[in-house]
């Protein structure tokens, strides 16, 4: 993949002037140690264990084409022990380097925020593990509804749709996303989240 030239221009200016806020997904937990599944592999595994594993093999490009959230809506609405084991599924024991790199980063200045659709807690991990930085986690809705512009440049992790270590705050079906007393600042980040960027 090549990157545009004058996009690296402007992620540099960024850096320099310290106004960089990072966007990132499940991608960057998907590396050892980590290895945390991402979304198909994570569909495929939660429906093979409720109708075989060869069946869902069978289905695989169908599974592929429907929202992850959906796939976790149908099996969360059939199931009270559904979401304590995802949240237990996120508890990967240790980060891997891009969580460490972006640790670094905001170490040293070079940005400010880290905004995550992830429910893992390794960026949290490895900012406490690899620097004596303090930071603010938003995950809940009374975070969420307190935060002021100017926390966005502060060292902070917005974590969209919620974290592990708190499933009431997960916010992973259709409805849960859709919900009308969401505070505006997660519904703002949601709507972000969907077109890829944060201006």
């Amino acid at each position: 993949m090549s990157i545009d030239n004058e996009l690296l221009k402007e992620i540099e200016a960024l850096i320099r002037e310290n106004k960089l806020i990072v966007f990132c997904g499940a991608g960057i937990s998907c590396a050892p140690p980590s290895s945390l599944p991402l979304a198909n592999e994570l569909k495929r595994n939660m429906v093979g264990r409720l109708i075989g594993f060869e069946r869902t093999q069978t289905l695989a490009d169908k599974l592929d084409k429907i929202p992850l959230e959906l796939i976790i809506e149908i099996i969360d609405g059939n199931s009270e022990k559904f979401m304590p084991a995802l949240g237990k599924l996120f508890h990967a024991p240790r980060p891997n380097r891009n969580h460490v790199f972006l640790a670094q980063l905001m170490a040293k200045d070079h940005i400010q925020a880290i905004m995550t659709t992830n429910f893992d807690t390794l960026l949290e991990k490895a900012i406490s593990d690899f620097s004596k930085l303090s930071f603010r986690v938003y995950s809940t809705e009374d975070a969420f509804s307190s935060m002021k512009l100017g926390d966005l440049f502060q060292s902070s992790i917005i974590k969209i749709h919620g974290t592990a270590d708190n499933i009431a705050s997960i916010r992973s079906t259709v409805q849960q996303i859709a919900i009308p007393g969401k505070s505006q600042t997660r519904t703002l980040f949601h709507c972000s989240s969907r077109v890829g960027r944060v201006s």
